[in-house]
């Protein structure tokens, strides 16, 4: 059998060798299904999970919080080996819901933030008021706790205690709300307002500097500049609906100015550019207690649409979501935590094909679980790369987003030739960005950031009644596969070689060979996978020929 086809490349130099998209065919997110790793603590219940460098070694860390359990762990990397059993808990004994990494007094070493809550009222119990829309009546009392790094030893017993509030505290994050260089800590709270606490040169206040005022039922938050003007905007996500509180030069309106509205509760929200246009558009995971489709609001030139402008064709409990080029095809992949309320569930990643996500998971776990928490990261550090970004400043504009995010370190932070200092901006890996004290002076690529990123993202997971996971990510190398058929007179013929924009790829089935003999390919021996690597023995697509007929059509 034999077929040839036209395909257009898409700015990438990779030898000989080259990326293809084929509709019908089958595509791969480079994760393993199974995980690679398990944390030796089975837990009850881990709620949300972070990762940071907690003593500056180069690797990260892995922070998880459990809420029955009523307490939370570090696993330190140990060189890109992430530890089986947690050499860190603290002191104090609470529910806790909320993780984050965040360095506070910008020393260089992240201190580690956590929510708690006290009641009769757990998250579950919650949950199972949503099934009826009838909300428990019991009070719920949240507070948040942080514990300070010092020089990469996290103390034991927390050094900052917030003001308890009514409520509970979902979700939190880190965001710089005035363009100070300073991180500020937000909480999603259900049950009550919703808060963030501000941090005056290094130090947090215990007493909340901004609230909400127009929804007391919030599960969960994240940081995004909407509107590319240089700061900060904090979308926050009750259920049927999501609230976005736009930041005014340092100025956070209390009352959201957009909502999105839609049928379902949403548990995880992200940023990200998925469609190209240099604008961050919101995606949001549904469902939380039941199956529910998720959705992405579209940022036309810094306005997001109203309506939901992507929809999954598949339903899932989701909590937790997160962004990454996963596949390194130059777009943001979607990974969803799944299952929730004793709604078991597979893992998903929707691939961004060509700033468009897939409507149908690409990827999905072998394992299933009910998970909350999610964060991508190169565990063990095969695929980091040195990242050099170029700024133009302005005199004004202080908050910027690195090329390639999340990302793994912050090297050096030059303007106009000049180191900035440690204690002069502040960041969030997660998110892409950094945030000056100091806004560079008008000028052509004076600003000149250095840092580490990777082409091998993991992805990892915190479980409920099940060990937290991680899946590794397969890019690096060519992997042989020991007793697999031979296949006879097979071809590929790519010209013109080298290629600029476009080649044409021919290609013949042949025959396949085994112990019974040599005869042709026939159906029951389908599919075929083919792999594409790069000349660095980089995976950079599979895909599958179901049956000798399967087309080869679509570009690069």
């Amino acid at each position: 059998m034999t077929g040839t086809k036209r395909l257009k490349a898409k700015g990438l130099c990779i030898g000989l060798l080259m990326t293809l998209l084929i509709p019908g065919v089958l595509f791969t997110i480079p994760l393993e299904e199974a995980p690679f790793w398990q944390s030796a603590i089975v837990d009850e219940d881990s709620r949300d999970i972070a990762l940071g460098d907690m003593d500056r070694d180069g690797d990260l860390d892995l922070a998880v919080v459990s809420e029955v359990s009523k307490t939370a762990y570090i696993y330190r990397n140990d060189g890109g080996t992430l530890d089986t059993l947690p050499s860190w808990s603290p002191h104090e004994v609470a529910r806790h819901l909320g993780v984050a990494w965040g360095d506070i007094d910008n020393d260089g070493y992240p201190e580690l933030a956590i929510s708690c809550y006290s009641g009769l009222k757990g998250l579950k119990d919650i949950l199972k008021g949503k099934i009826g829309q009838e909300y428990p009546g019991t009070q719920v009392g949240g507070w948040l706790y942080l514990y300070k790094n010092n020089n990469g030893i996290l103390d034991t017993i927390a050094f900052w205690k917030s003001q308890d509030f009514d409520g509970f505290p979902a979700w939190i994050g880190f965001g710089d709300v005035h363009g100070d260089g300073y991180l500020d800590l937000a909480v999603a709270t259900f049950f009550g307002i919703s808060r963030i606490f501000y941090n005056q040169n290094g130090v947090l206040d215990t007493l909340p500097g901004w609230s909400n005022t127009d929804c007391i039922y919030m599960n969960v938050g994240s940081w995004g500049d909407v509107d590319d003007d240089g700061d900060l905007d904090l979308a926050l996500g009750p259920d049927h609906a999501s609230y976005l509180y736009y930041n005014n030069n340092g100025n956070l309106e209390q009352t959201a100015s957009w909502k999105g509205l839609h049928d379902w509760i949403t548990g995880g929200m992200a940023w990200a550019d998925i469609s190209g246009n240099n604008y961050l558009d919101l995606a949001c995971g549904n469902g939380e207690i039941v199956k529910e489709p998720n959705i992405v609001f579209s940022n036309i030139d810094g306005n997001l649409d109203t309506s939901y402008s992507w929809k999954s064709a598949d339903a899932s409990a989701t909590w937790r979501i997160a962004f990454a080029d996963v596949d390194n095809d130059g777009d943001m992949d979607l990974a969803m935590a799944n299952g929730c309320y004793n709604i078991i569930e597979k893992n998903v990643v929707y691939a961004n094909q060509d700033t468009i996500l897939d409507t149908l998971p690409t990827w999905y776990s072998q394992d299933e679980c009910l998970s909350f928490g999610i964060a991508w990261g190169d565990i063990d550090m095969d695929g980091l790369q040195s990242g050099v970004d170029s700024i133009d400043g302005d005199g004004t504009r202080k908050l910027f987003y690195l090329k390639h995010w999340p990302y793994h370190s912050i090297q050096e932070i030059i303007v106009n030739g000049n180191p900035v200092p440690l204690s002069d901006y502040c960041f969030d890996i997660s998110s892409g960005w950094v945030s000056l004290k100091n806004a560079p002076p008008s000028g052509t690529k004076n600003l000149v950031v250095k840092y580490k990123y990777s082409i091998d993202l993991d992805l990892l997971i915190g479980n409920e009644d099940a060990s937290d996971v991680m899946y590794r990510n397969t890019t690096i190398g060519i992997a042989e596969r020991p007793n697999s058929k031979s296949v006879k007179d097979f071809s590929l013929q790519i010209y013109p070689n080298p290629f600029s924009k476009k080649t044409e790829i021919r290609w013949t089935s042949g025959t396949g060979h085994s112990a019974l003999g040599e005869s042709a390919i026939t159906n029951d021996q389908y599919p075929m996978t083919i792999s594409i690597y790069n000349v660095s023995g980089r995976l950079i697509k599979s895909f599958s020929l179901f049956t000798p007929h399967s087309s080869l059509i679509s570009s690069v």
